[in-house]
This record gives structure tokens, sequence and C-alpha cells, in this order.
């Protein structure tokens, strides 16, 4: 329900989720650690049937149904992507990069950056695979 609100609300909403902003934030973060439990005692691929996961994901729909409808201030960006950058970014999770770049392209770039010299879940490969390719040029990784 809040999801369609965003869309057709637009930043007549702005203020509202300014507001709520705060008790969102404590809300993901206790659906992601329960969908991050469910994963380790069920498995990644079993979890992501469980209702543990299909919360937090709809919760992911939420805030990015807010970031591209209804828009975020700079008080609020850090927050988001504080949000969405975390395993919802790692994740692949549809729309989520798109709503960042929207927003900051280069904090997605140093996000996933900071991931891949982590080498988290991954993030190396994904990283060889989408790096650009332009002849006469190496993309090399940056170290942090």
């Amino acid at each position: 329900t809040l999801t369609t609100l965003s869309q057709h609300g637009g930043s007549f909403l702005l203020s509202r989720f300014s507001d709520f902003l705060p008790q969102l934030q404590t809300l993901y973060h206790q659906l992601e650690q329960g969908m991050l439990h469910e994963e380790k005692t069920l498995g990644r691929s079993r979890a992501s049937r469980g209702m543990k996961f299909k919360t937090w994901d709809q919760m992911v729909g939420l805030v990015v149904s807010m970031v591209e409808y209804v828009g975020i201030t700079r008080e609020m960006e850090d927050v988001v992507f504080e949000m969405l950058g975390g395993e919802a970014l790692v994740r692949g999770r549809e729309g989520v990069r798109g709503a960042l770049e929207g927003v900051n392209p280069d904090a997605v770039w140093l996000l996933e950056e900071q991931k891949r010299s982590r080498k988290e879940d991954g993030w190396d490969e994904e990283w060889e695979k989408r790096k650009p390719v332009v002849e006469g040029w190496e993309f090399r990784s940056v170290e942090f």
C-alpha cells in the first residue's frame, strides 16, 4: 500500500517520509537481521523463499519506490544509502542500483569498490563481468 502511495503521491509525501525515516530505518535493520538469520539457518537458496526474506524484500521495494517516486532530501541520502547500499545492492535486488544511481552515482561506485576490495560475496567476479572496456585503457581496482 505504501509503495502504491509513493508511486502516485509523488513529492507530496516527501515530508511524511522524512518524518518517518528513523522508524523506517530501525524496522529495515530488524527485517534485514531476521532475513540474515533465516539465511544462516536454512541456507541461502531456501531462505530466499522464506517469510523473513520476503518481508525484507518488500521493505527494500518500499524504500526504492520512495527514492524513485517521492524523492529524498540531502539529509535523507545517507540513511537511504546505508539501508540500500548493503545487502540489497550486493544481492542485485531489482531497482536498487538504478534508484541509488539516480540520487548519487559516485556513491554507488564507491560502495561497489569498497565491497569489491573486501571481496564480499563474489563481488570481484561481478566486477570482472561489468568493468568498462575501452581500448588503450585499463580499469584497475581501487584499494582502500
